[in-house]
């Protein structure tokens, strides 16, 4: 009896795991997906990085994954990183931006044929060629820039800065506006001049005034040079002779102020011309001086591309005039 009931029970038990198994087969025949969907619902809503699984993301978490890349992006600096954007307009986007400032900087114009956007790749052509426009102070090279503002900021900038900079009346050639080429004549002639302390060159300078503060250069670079000779004489010194040294066997106010108004560019140092007891002097010392101070300081700057330069430069406009030579 025991043995019958125990054959009984087996077999129910197995009949009841037949049923079961037959079940579970009907249920991932009809819904295949029915164990695993709670584990693939949870895969595909949780945005990753990169391209899998975007096709089940909404348009929504595609956004935020996409705003989470472009960020990345920008962080790094990478353009590479650029590429696991999903959205192709904001991929490209990302990609020319990044491309840009390095393309700039590099100077090949070539390369910013890779910029997808029209708008940005011309302009990217532009900077290029005002920055050789500038460095090679070469006209014809502003006239390929397509924006006609650029192209006008281009010759303008180039123009003002030969101008101020020319060390030869054939740097001054380079430039058309008529004013500006002779401005440019009038300060070659005024710096060759006072460098050679002769006032014959100060004779073909246009301008009346500058011709005045040539002549006036020289002749007190002249008594400076008296005063210095004086200095020798008196302490019986063989060695070169600084202005500053001069200054102190001066027993006039009039030697003390032509010395302090050689001293102020010569230091670079305006304070000097505080020291003038003329007053006349002293202002034109300050105008005189400073124009000489910013001359020389904004020649160095674009002759050396060296920015820092630029902010030896007392004034305001001439520093800036400066900064967009050095970096542009």
């Amino acid at each position: 009896m025991s043995l019958r009931r125990g054959i009984v029970g087996w077999l129910v038990f197995i009949a009841t795991l037949i049923l079961l198994f037959l079940l579970i087969s009907f249920i991932r025949g009809e819904y295949p997906g029915f164990f695993h969907r709670t584990a693939e619902v949870k895969e595909d809503t949780v945005p990753g990085k990169g391209f899998a699984p975007v096709e089940e993301l909404t348009p929504e978490e595609k956004k935020v994954l996409d705003d989470r890349n472009i960020g990345d992006a920008l962080k790094s600096g990478d353009v590479n990183d650029c590429d696991v954007i999903l959205d192709e307009a904001l991929r490209n986007k990302c990609k020319d931006n990044l491309s840009y400032a390095g393309i700039i900087l590099s100077g090949n114009e070539d390369a910013c044929s890779a910029i997808t956007n029209d708008a940005m790749r011309h302009q990217c052509v532009d900077q290029i060629l005002l920055g050789a426009a500038m460095e090679a102070f070469d006209p014809k090279l502003c006239e390929e820039i397509q924006s006609e503002a650029l192209k006008t900021k281009c010759l303008n900038q180039m123009q003002v800065t030969v101008t101020r900079t020319a060390t030869s009346t054939d740097d001054c050639a380079l430039i058309r506006d008529p004013l500006l080429k002779q401005q440019c004549m009038d300060n070659v002639y005024l710096a060759t001049s006072t460098n050679a302390k002769t006032a014959e060159g100060c004779e073909s300078i246009q301008s009346g005034l500058v011709q005045e503060r040539c002549k006036a250069d020289v002749a007190e670079s002249l008594e400076v040079d008296q005063a210095k000779e004086a200095y020798i004489i008196a302490t019986a010194n063989a060695a070169p002779v600084t202005a500053q040294q001069a200054l102190s066997i001066c027993d006039t106010d009039a030697c003390k102020d032509k010395i302090n108004y050689n001293l102020a560019f010569e230091k670079k140092d305006l304070s000097y011309c505080n020291k003038i007891s003329d007053s006349e002097m002293q202002k034109l010392c300050v105008q005189h001086q400073t124009e000489n101070i910013d001359a020389y300081y904004l020649k160095a700057a674009t002759a050396t591309k060296n920015e820092s330069l630029c902010s030896k430069i007392i004034s305001a406009p001439i520093q800036g005039l400066c900064r967009d030579s050095v970096t542009n």
